[in-house]
């Protein structure tokens, strides 16, 4: 194999891992759906920032910092106004 092909590959494989990772976290907090919103804070704490849409569901976001204080990924839900989580997403690799 040529040393291009090998870096290549190499690449491939590196961005195939990172694509593995992202789905874990996803279907990490995805396990929330179902929970109420008051026992997901009591497990992650208070939000990085939150917000109210019109029809009174509660959209919230939590950011993971590396050592630097830079974000490297989030966690974010959405509850109903009846505090059920309806929705989660994540693009942490853990």
């Amino acid at each position: 194999m040529h040393n291009s092909n090998r870096k290549i590959a190499a690449t491939v494989m590196v961005f195939l891992a990172l694509l593995t990772g992202c789905a874990s976290g996803d279907a990490k907090v995805k396990t929330w759906i179902g929970s109420t919103e008051s026992s997901v804070i009591s497990s992650y704490g208070v939000p990085t920032r939150s917000i109210k849409t019109n029809d009174g569901k509660d959209i919230f976001t939590y950011d993971n910092m590396n050592g630097y204080g830079h974000v490297v990924c989030q966690y974010t839900f959405t509850a109903s106004a009846k505090g059920v989580i309806e929705s989660a997403q994540s693009n942490c690799p853990w």
